[in-house]
């Protein structure tokens, strides 16, 4: 299983939304932590930064997801 990549770009974003919500955020056989260990490695270039603010860990996996959609899904 692996979402697609985003870079940063806008235009970009639903494709990764889509594939990552469809893949991962909603399967019930990950747990948080593998959750975000995927959206980790989907994040490329410049958007790896985006997540640098949030440590890696279980609990921090739906703020760093809320991060991103309130960023993307706004513009």
């Amino acid at each position: 299983i692996k979402p697609s990549n985003f870079n940063g770009k806008f235009e970009n974003w639903l494709e990764l939304r889509y594939s990552f919500v469809t893949l991962i955020h909603e399967n019930v056989n990950l747990i948080n932590l593998e959750k975000f260990t995927y959206l980790r490695s989907s994040m490329v270039g410049g958007a790896a930064g985006y997540l640098r603010a949030f440590p890696f860990s279980e609990d921090n996996y739906d703020s760093a997801w809320k991060y991103l959609l309130d960023r993307f899904d706004n513009e």
